[in-house]
């Protein structure tokens, strides 16, 4: 879906393999090894032991099923006119490595798979007199061929942005040496390198690209109390997406040439309670439960990418996708059959609000995404610790 996918997760509904994968943002949980049954860290808090590391691996997957409505004039009922399900699978592999008690660097290197938008139903644009605009309201519906062969069917696949990231933890409940305090306190800085190519150029035999585009920062901050086996938490996100080059492209009336996939701001409040710990074999098994709510701002791409079919006038040009918000819940659970080991599985839902999906300067289609389209996303992966 045009709506990123939580990766970065990525919140694609935006579902996303970053934000990196990144629009799908996964709440996950860990317990160092080298603690006591009571040190026990939320993801958002975690770090390795001193010199310590972990592998992670995870399958990452998503679907979006979204609504798209549209109305001959201001004035007039909204229709739907067009629907699809947008399909999302990726893979990461991420390094993780603490230098000094509380501090850890990661490396992140996304695989995506496959992302396509598959067309359930459309109709074509046709101009309405009374409003003197194209609408797809009233068109006629498109065949299947025309559906299947749509710009906007392009398949999106290879390796993503890479992302570098450091975690400071200045102070904690347990685990860090002379900095014990009532709450556990985490600050994160990641940064995106362009690596994945931008989301608007395709290759020769036209599909598309994996990245985002430009290079991007990620400040978080994470707080979370251990109260028995829970532990409630509260985490703030901001990311920043720079501008990228886009080939053909000239500059608009305002003398703008980079494109841009939008800055965004996410919430989360949840728990983490844990089930079952048996300490002296490190066997465990732990849930987590998030709700999530984000705001994600306006994002540029190029007529026909979002639509089924477009205005041979428009297709190709600078376009703009709305600012939007979403909101969710996503639930993980993790089990350790070992000192060394821990899997999870995670499953994650979004509501998404409607929003313009294709703007112009000069020629403004009214097309939005209606009201009840949502976001599904799961996955699945293993962490090795190197202890």
């Amino acid at each position: 879906m045009t709506a990123e996918l939580p990766a970065e997760n990525t919140k694609p509904g935006g579902l996303r393999l970053s934000h990196a994968l990144s629009h799908f943002g996964l709440a996950v949980l860990l317990l160092s090894t080298v603690l006591t049954s009571s040190a026990l860290a939320t993801q958002g808090t975690y770090t390795p032991p001193m010199l310590k590391g972990d592998l992670d691996i995870a399958y990452l997957g998503g679907v979006g099923l979204i609504q798209l409505e549209d109305r001959s004039g201001s004035d007039q009922p909204w229709y739907e006119v067009a629907s699809y399900a947008e399909q999302r699978h990726g893979l990461e592999f991420r390094g993780t490595f603490s230098p000094y008690h509380g501090i850890a660097v990661s490396l992140a290197i996304p695989i995506l798979m496959h992302r396509q938008l598959n067309w359930k139903q459309g109709n074509g644009f046709h101009y309405d007199p009374v409003s003197a605009r194209p609408t797809l309201a009233g068109g006629e519906a498109l065949q299947p061929a025309a559906l299947e062969t749509s710009a906007a069917s392009l398949r999106r696949f290879g390796p993503g942005d890479v992302r570098l990231g450091f975690r400071i933890v200045p102070f904690a409940q347990h685990g860090l040496p002379s900095r014990a305090a009532p709450i556990n306190l985490a600050f994160d800085i990641e940064l995106r390198f362009p690596s994945g190519a931008n989301p608007i150029d395709t290759r020769e035999d036209g599909s598309g690209f994996a990245g985002l585009g430009g290079p991007g920062l990620r400040l978080g901050a994470t707080a979370s109390r251990q109260f028995g086996p829970a532990e409630p938490y509260l985490s703030l996100h901001y990311r920043h997406n720079g501008g990228y080059e886009v080939a053909g492209q000239s500059a608009t009336a305002t003398d703008e040439t980079s494109f841009t996939a939008g800055d965004s701001l996410h919430l989360g409040v949840g728990t983490e309670i844990m089930a079952f710990h048996d300490q002296e074999k490190g066997r465990w098994v732990r849930m987590d439960l998030q709700l999530t709510a984000s705001y994600l701002g306006p994002r540029d791409t190029v007529s026909g990418l979002q639509l089924p079919t477009t205005l041979a006038a428009t297709l190709g040009q600078r376009a703009k996708i709305s600012e939007r918000v979403e909101a969710g819940g996503d639930f993980s659970l993790w089990v350790s059959p070992t000192e060394k080991l821990a899997l999870h599985f995670d499953i994650g839902a979004s509501w998404l609000s409607p929003h313009s999906v294709e703007r112009h300067s000069t020629n403004a289609y009214s097309v939005r995404t209606r009201n009840g389209s949502i976001g599904l996303r799961w996955g699945a992966g293993v962490r090795a610790h190197f202890r």
